[in-house]
């Protein structure tokens, strides 16, 4: 929950927080350092954290419509909430909705879905 870095960081984390992000599902913040806009996402694919991460490493956008027409940036990543080891896909994404409510990220950020 105390996680907060750069992307471009990410390949010089420690082993053992690489493994705990890979380990680890729920949802996350990007924050744009030059816009100061935030997208709200979820990691709950193979990999947790660290492989949805590195995804926006290797796309700049990691899929997202609103990022894809964007420069891209080295986003400012940390950790909103943590899915229980038994959390399903949905409640994750239910969790995802949530904190995009409480942010506001579809009004005043970055999220379009």
């Amino acid at each position: 929950m105390n996680f907060i870095s750069q992307l471009s960081h990410m390949d010089a984390l420690p082993l053992t927080w690489i493994a705990s992000l890979k380990a680890s599902r729920g949802i996350y913040l990007l924050t744009c350092p030059r816009t100061r806009e935030q997208y709200v996402g979820s990691a709950s694919g193979e990999n947790g954290f660290w492989g949805r991460w590195q995804n926006y490493l290797a796309t700049g956008h990691g899929g997202n419509v609103e990022l894809k027409i964007r420069d891209p940036s080295d986003y400012q990543v940390s950790i909103l909430e943590v899915a229980g080891t038994s959390a399903t896909t949905l409640d994750i994404l239910n969790m995802e909705v949530l904190w995009k409510q409480k942010l506001q990220s579809r009004e005043m950020g970055l999220n379009k879905n």
